[in-house]
């Protein structure tokens, strides 16, 4: 499958950020999330990463999927994806040598109101 390109503009048509997204297959009900830039001048604290992220996850529920997928480095912005919900379920360590990958995903609400209903009847949801 392709990836997918998401972007966001401002009011004169100028980028501002976008991310690129991979749907595994439509069996495996994921959404990874291939690449996410800002090209704001300091890039963070002005809600554009937030917003880029709640696009992809309104995609992954639009698409019926059941997680989103990422991943980043210990040297990158790793608490900025862990806020939302994200939650690590890999480490590729030495990756670079002397850093690691780092494997993170979120379970969709729709996921989560699927559970919901299967536990507590479709009327909780």
């Amino acid at each position: 499958m392709a990836c997918d390109f998401h972007a966001l503009v401002d009011d004169l048509g100028k980028l501002i950020a976008n991310y690129e997204n991979q749907p595994v297959s439509a069996e495996v009900k994921l959404i990874f999330i291939e690449r996410l830039t800002s090209s704001t001048k300091k890039g963070g604290g002005q809600g554009v990463g937030k917003r880029l992220m709640q696009l992809a996850e309104e995609e992954a529920l639009a698409r019926g999927c059941h997680d989103v997928s990422l991943d980043t480095h210990d040297f990158q912005a790793r608490s900025f994806y862990e806020w939302p919900g994200y939650v690590q379920f890999g480490e590729l360590p030495d990756f670079p040598v002397g850093h690691s990958k780092i494997f993170l995903k979120k379970r969709s609400a729709l996921k989560a109101r699927w559970n919901a209903a299967r536990i507590f009847g479709p009327e909780s949801v």
